[in-house]
């Protein structure tokens, strides 16, 4: 029998304990205060589940603890399916991928299940990604509005996959500690094509939730709307760190979006960069304000960021990264003609859900 949830009614004994919990062992002091207030944590992951195909069959018996397809369907494991397995088993889980070896893309034909429960997906384990994400999650045939991952479930990890074409690359919301790495949201596998979603990551009231570290950035670029946005009261303790926002992967040239961070509607104690270079994002490229901090916002730390420059801090990224600024500044995507950042009708599917307003 699977493992099921269990509740932790006292500290975590050590950072290792709590990395099981909170996805990443620099967060133990934060996930122990969390514990410590009664809250629960997934049990011990089952066996991993494999996705072996691309196509976008559903499982055949969610809650049998097998990532399986119908015998009419090949009786393979899609992502579908191992979504599907992992919110009915009620514990943490791991999705890997094994489809060949190379570049993949998997091209929902609506939107994958919300995961409500814990899990860890990581495409760097398709063979031949290495360190660069090559499992892309493409959302050209998933119809209007559709979301490409919806975490739910909190104390999730996504790593390594590209996202582009979809409502909202990756959507967070619910109990939050997610953690967000090594991920393309908005650009193609090569690192430098746009193929914008009409936002890329949206935090909306959710807790410390982790996008992008020093030894894994995301790269965040040629989305319509913002790079990242992080939304609402209850959408305390953001770190966004060591990302590209606005260009290319290595942070050398542009890719815009039209906001590079967008802090909204009384988000508390968000920290874009940290305490070393290493930590600072790349918020460069875009076409509007590199970092949006509306009204209400409260908290914000502003950190060894690189802002409007390329990765190097050496030339000036604005649409081009070059030694010297342009002579004119970007202008913002009229409604009525296409997207610079992606090429689609503004006027189409893109940008038609902004997070929900506290």
């Amino acid at each position: 029998m699977r493992a099921r949830r269990i509740a932790h009614t006292g500290e975590h004994q050590d950072a290792s304990r709590c990395a099981h919990c909170c996805a990443h062992a620099r967060h133990h002091d934060r996930c122990r205060r969390r514990h410590a207030r009664g809250n629960t944590a997934p049990a011990a992951a089952a066996s991993p589940y494999v996705v072996t195909s691309a196509a976008d069959y559903a499982d055949a018996t969610p809650g049998d603890g097998q990532c399986r397809t119908s015998a009419a369907t090949g009786a393979v494991c899609t992502l579908r399916a191992a979504i599907q397995e992992a919110n009915a088993g009620g514990g943490a889980d791991t999705i890997r991928f094994a489809i060949g070896s190379g570049p993949v893309t998997i091209s929902p034909t609506s939107e994958l299940p919300q995961i409500t429960e814990p899990v860890t997906i990581d495409g760097f384990t398709q063979p031949g990604a290495g360190s660069t994400p090559i499992v892309h999650l493409a959302g050209d045939t998933v119809g209007a509005g559709g979301d490409g991952l919806r975490l739910a479930g909190g104390t999730s990890s996504v790593s390594g996959l590209v996202l582009t074409r979809f409502e909202v690359g990756i959507f967070i919301s619910g109990p939050g500690g997610n953690l967000v790495t090594g991920n393309y949201v908005g650009i193609a596998a090569d690192g430098t094509t746009a193929r914008g979603n009409s936002f890329g990551i949206v935090i909306d009231k959710s807790p410390d939730n982790v996008i992008g570290t020093s030894a894994s950035p995301n790269a965040v670029s040629g989305n319509v709307q913002a790079g990242v946005t992080v939304n609402g009261a209850a959408a305390t303790g953001t770190e966004i760190a060591g990302n590209r926002i606005g260009t290319n992967a290595a942070g050398t040239a542009a890719v815009p979006n039209l906001l590079g961070i967008s802090l909204r509607d009384s988000a508390v104690g968000t920290r874009i960069g940290g305490t070393t270079d290493a930590d600072g994002n790349v918020v460069s490229g875009n076409l509007s304000n590199g970092i949006e901090v509306s009204a209400r916002v409260e908290g914000t730390v502003v950190s060894r960021n690189r802002i409007g420059t390329n990765a190097a801090g050496n030339a000036a990224c604005r649409t081009t990264c070059r030694a010297s600024p342009p002579s004119t500044p970007p202008r913002r995507p009229s409604k009525a003609t296409s997207s610079p950042a992606t090429g689609r009708p503004a006027s189409g599917r893109t940008a038609s859900r902004a997070p929900t307003p506290t």
